[in-house]
């Protein structure tokens, strides 16, 4: 049994969203009490960048996949969990940008290159 998660390079950057937004949310609401120079624009941005900070850190919290010998448990972005069976596999192919897509008979699954443990679930399933 094995997990697949995404890459911890991605929820740093999520974080370097978060703490840059908060920063500079910070500096132009003291700098708006002294000045007249800061717009409700830059309110915007200092707040989008918070908001694709937090959406990001739950996003990569959420997504993982568990891999045991008989079944693949796949929990999307939102926190939604499916289960499929080996068995079911219908086919195994790697996309145009080296992504694995598993097609199984209830659905699909796009596993990015970049994920842990990626190299492991290809060897696995291409056998």
């Amino acid at each position: 049994m094995y997990e697949l998660k995404l890459p911890s390079v991605l929820k740093n950057m999520c974080i370097v969203y978060l703490v840059f937004g908060i920063i500079f949310s910070s500096i132009m609401m003291i700098a708006s009490r002294s000045t007249d120079t800061v717009t409700r624009g830059h309110f915007y941005i200092g707040f989008t960048l918070i908001a694709i900070g937090i959406i990001g850190l739950v996003f990569c919290r959420n997504w993982k996949m568990t891999v045991t010998p008989k079944t693949i448990a796949h929990t999307n972005i939102f926190g939604i969990t499916k289960e499929y069976s080996k068995d079911d596999i219908e086919k195994v192919s790697i996309g145009s940008k080296k992504e694995l897509i598993i097609r199984f008979s209830k659905g699909k699954v796009t596993v990015d290159r970049a994920v842990t443990n990626y190299s492991r679930l290809v060897e696995e399933l291409h056998k």
